[in-house]
């Protein structure tokens, strides 16, 4: 019979090893993903902006007598920015929402701009009637309507694709990184570390949370959207900051309820692209 080498112990089986995450917990199936969109939210932001985008979209036209393509745009992009906000986490089907309830603005700003130029040239109608007679409306102006859907569907596009960039950017977040911090002026010679995770990440928006070791730990979670120039702090899941970046930058201090004492400190910037500087009594820890 085999057996294990004159000299060495006998062999035994051992059942595979499992791997887990850093907090000790195993890692869940790779197909249950976060949760999906919150779709009343979305909808309910989303129509209160195509309501609000197309009535100033008719009031315009009405007025002027032009429509403006690079207010579609506008419409558009403010439309996802609503369905974004709503939905927490973008999908196919929450750009597909932003398309429709872009194109039902256009048609409202269109019904409302007839019904203001209507009644302007002598005429008293509501805005229902305008909506009854619409086909014949389109049909002796057909030209003029395309042109408002044309502008419509660049308005659309617009929106869709910074929807996607955002869904592209939220599924592949940044990996987490240690980085080391060293201890406060007059403190202990022992070096102390925390965590800092990139929670999100996209064109327009940055998200990241703080683990800061002590005792007891806290988490610190920052977030910066620059379709609203809005930036929130808070601190072990409750909201301790909510303020508007106006300019440049604005760096917004958050002490810690340790002792001794500490302080977190977060400046937020980028027009074009959001960024946080992250720093801990004052010295620089992270740029996300």
């Amino acid at each position: 019979m085999l057996g294990p080498p004159s000299g060495h112990p006998p062999l035994t089986w051992r059942p595979p090893l499992t791997f887990k995450s850093r907090a000790g917990a195993v890692p869940s199936s790779p197909a249950a993903g976060p949760s999906g969109p919150r779709w009343g939210r979305a909808i309910g932001l989303g129509f209160l902006a195509a309501v609000v985008g197309g009535a100033i979209w008719g009031v315009i036209a009405a007025v002027s007598g032009y429509i403006f393509g690079l207010a579609a745009i506008v419409l558009g992009l403010v439309v996802a920015a609503a369905v974004r906000s709503g939905a927490g986490r973008i999908t196919w089907g929450a750009i597909g929402l932003a398309i429709v309830l872009t194109f039902f603005a256009v048609f409202l700003g269109d019904v409302i701009g007839l019904t203001i130029a209507v009644n302007l040239a002598g005429y008293s109608v509501t805005i229902l009637d305008v909506i009854a007679a619409y086909p014949e409306i389109v049909a002796l102006e057909p030209g003029v309507t395309a042109l408002a859907y044309f502008f419509g569907l660049l308005g659309a596009a617009a929106g869709a694709v910074r929807l996607y960039r955002d869904m592209k950017g939220v599924t592949r977040p940044r990996p987490r990184m240690d980085v080391p911090v060293p201890a406060p002026a007059g403190g202990l010679a022992e070096t102390q570390g925390i965590t800092v995770e990139t929670l999100a990440r996209s064109t327009t928006m940055v998200r990241a949370r703080l683990h800061v070791p002590g005792s007891p730990p806290h988490a610190v979670e920052a977030s910066y959207d620059t379709t609203f120039g809005t930036a929130k702090v808070l601190l072990d899941g409750q909201l301790v900051k909510k303020t508007r970046v106006w300019g440049m930058q604005k760096t917004v201090d958050v002490p810690l309820p340790v002792t001794p004492a500490r302080r977190v400190s977060f400046r937020f910037y980028g027009v074009v692209s959001p960024r946080i500087d992250i720093s801990l009594d004052g010295t620089l820890v992270a740029t996300i």
